[in-house]
């Protein structure tokens, strides 16, 4: 569960809020920003007082005190490699009714080199979605070598982490594994091929493996078509660090005097009833915000493949609408083979690239 109610946060806490859950950051006495909890937000202030704080960097730093992954690595124009963030300021606001903003903004100690975390909390379906953008103020160019856009930490007494893997007609098998110490790595460096073989999510359960319907349970997944990477790793004292974004992989960034460098949105989830109340948190969140009308009733659809495979013409696909629309289809989808004037795609062997329509078979 989280650890404060709302009329209790005090300077030194900035809560993330939904209707269910709370993510909470807090400002230590040297100025650096710590996560202290993400979980279950509770219904009265006593709660505090029976939780023992646990407190974590909430986006770690290379050459620090901070001996694990980091979620930033800058190399400076004079080549120092550390890099020691400081809270500068907090601010909330309100795009509408259901969305509650909140962004952090910190500094380094030494050079001027800004990171604002922000924080989407879409308050009816229990999604946060974060991102930082980092901000180069000085008079060189910086050089990003590690830039994720989220750094979360867990405190349970294990840790169970599913994937999801395939390939063509082989898609979306789930594998779930038990993390131990080290790290575990789930990734793509395919480029604009990126989740052909992985797909760009995560499940985290808390100490047993997912279930349906109980059991803590964290969804992730990363708004962004190219190369990713989730880092799991938990340290020599059993706590968990997840490290989320575009994969740093042979894409180191130069950061330019004026620039500023926006990171992928990480958009999560927390359960304490498994992972269908997760799921249905994504289903009601993506029918709001992620496609286009989610909440409209969809078409009725006859897509032409099993029915002609590349062995069709205008007269055969005229036959096949009109009866389709007598059993109520509504809508037709030309697929494969429709495409190649020069090489026509008679096959899957060509065509490709040649994109003008066939007029053999479109006349």
């Amino acid at each position: 569960m989280c650890l404060l109610p709302l009329a209790a946060w005090t300077a030194e806490y900035i809560p993330v809020t939904t209707s269910r859950t709370c993510l909470l950051l807090k400002v230590n006495d040297k100025n650096r920003l710590e996560q202290t909890f993400y979980g279950a937000k509770p219904d009265r202030i006593e709660d505090l007082q029976q939780v023992d704080l646990q407190t974590f960097s909430a986006y770690s730093t290379f050459g620090t005190s901070h001996v694990f992954g980091a979620a930033l690595r800058a190399i400076q124009a004079d080549g120092n490699t550390s890099t020691e963030l400081k809270y500068l300021s907090s601010a909330t606001d309100k795009p509408s009714a259901d969305l509650i903003h909140t962004v952090i903004s910190l500094k380094d100690d030494y050079y001027d080199l800004f990171v604002d975390s922000h924080y989407n909390a879409y308050q009816t379906d229990d999604i946060l979605e974060q991102w930082v953008e980092i901000r180069n103020a000085q008079k060189k160019s910086v050089k990003l070598t590690e830039f994720a856009s989220s750094d979360l930490s867990f405190n349970a007494r294990q840790y169970y982490v599913s994937n999801f893997h395939g390939d063509w007609a082989n898609e979306m098998n789930i594998s779930e594994q038990l993390l131990t110490a080290g790290s575990k790595v789930i990734d793509s460096k395919l480029g604009v091929r990126a989740h052909q073989f992985t797909h760009p999510s995560f499940i985290l359960s808390l100490n047993a493996p997912a279930q349906e319907n109980a059991g803590e349970v964290i969804g992730g997944t990363l708004a962004w078509p190219g190369n990713f990477k989730f880092n799991f790793e938990v340290d020599n004292s059993n706590k968990l660090r997840v490290l989320s974004g575009a994969n740093p992989y042979a894409s180191e960034y130069t950061l330019e005097k004026g620039e500023t460098f926006k990171t992928p949105e990480l958009i999560f989830t927390y359960s304490n009833e498994g992972t269908g109340k997760m799921t249905r948190n994504f289903h009601r969140w993506a029918r709001k915000y992620g496609i286009k009308n989610g909440n409209v009733e969809r078409s009725v659809l006859l897509n032409n493949w099993e029915a002609t495979y590349f062995d069709f013409d205008e007269p055969k696909l005229t036959r096949i609408i009109d009866d389709a629309a007598k059993m109520g289809f509504e809508l037709f989808l030309l697929d494969d083979g429709w495409f190649g004037k020069k090489y026509p795609r008679n096959s899957d062997n060509a065509g490709l690239g040649d994109w003008q329509t066939n007029t053999a078979k479109l006349p």
